[in-house]
C-alpha cells in the first residue's frame, strides 16, 4: 500500500482536488499550488511509513501532516474545512487502494 501511495501520489492528488472542490467550494483555494505541494510531501511520507511497516512513534509523516494542516489554517480555512479536507483525502486513498485490491485485507 505504501509504495502505491508513493507511486500514484499524483493521481491521488488529482482525485482529492476534484472531490475537495466539489465538497468544499467555499474553502480558500488561493494558494492551491502550495496546498498541492504540501500534499505531495505528505503522501510520500505516509507511503514511506506504510511501506516500512509503520512506526508507533511520531514520524515524518506525522510532521508533514501537521505542516499540511497548518498551511490550510494559515490560508484562512476554518477548522471544519481542515478536518473535512483530511476526511476527503482518507476517502480518496481508501477508494483508490480498493480499486486495485480484489479482496479487502483481513484484520
Amino acid at each position: 500500500m505504501g509504495e502505491t501511495i508513493q507511486q500514484d501520489a499524483g493521481q491521488l492528488i488529482a482525485r482529492w482536488a476534484d472531490r475537495a472542490r466539489t465538497e468544499q467550494p467555499t474553502a480558500a483555494r488561493v494558494h492551491h499550488d502550495i496546498l498541492v505541494d504540501h500534499l505531495l510531501v505528505f503522501l510520500w511520507e505516509l507511503g514511506r511509513t506504510l511501506a516500512e511497516g509503520g512506526d508507533p512513534e511520531p514520524t515524518r509523516a506525522t510532521r508533514t501532516a501537521e505542516v499540511h494542516g497548518d498551511q490550510r489554517w494559515e490560508t484562512g480555512w476554518s477548522l471544519a474545512e481542515v478536518v473535512r479536507d483530511y476526511q476527503i483525502l482518507r476517502i480518496v486513498i481508501i477508494e483508490y487502494l480498493g480499486e486495485g485490491v480484489r479482496e479487502p485485507p483481513s484484520s
